[in-house]
């Protein structure tokens, strides 16, 4: 079996439709939320990244937080 880089995991964001990307695992999240607000037209400063109820912090990665294909990612927007 070879090692996989990559994963496929759900950006979803109330009220809209879950966004899909495929990203590295040794990606960090920084860098994934700078992208995602890029793409999306939101400011960075007022992003938030939710997993199983945590808080994504900046240097997490896909492998510290042990994600899997198709897990999700809560997008929350600070008012």
């Amino acid at each position: 079996m070879e090692d996989v880089k990559t994963i496929r995991i759900k950006y979803q964001q109330k009220g809209r439709r879950p966004i899909v990307a495929k990203i590295l695992k040794t990606a960090k999240f920084a860098r994934l939320k700078e992208i995602f607000c890029q793409e999306n037209g939101l400011p960075l400063d007022k992003v938030q990244f939710i997993f199983d109820s945590v808080r994504v912090g900046d240097n997490e990665t896909a492998e510290t937080l042990d994600l899997e294909d198709d897990d999700c990612i809560d997008v929350y927007v600070l008012e």
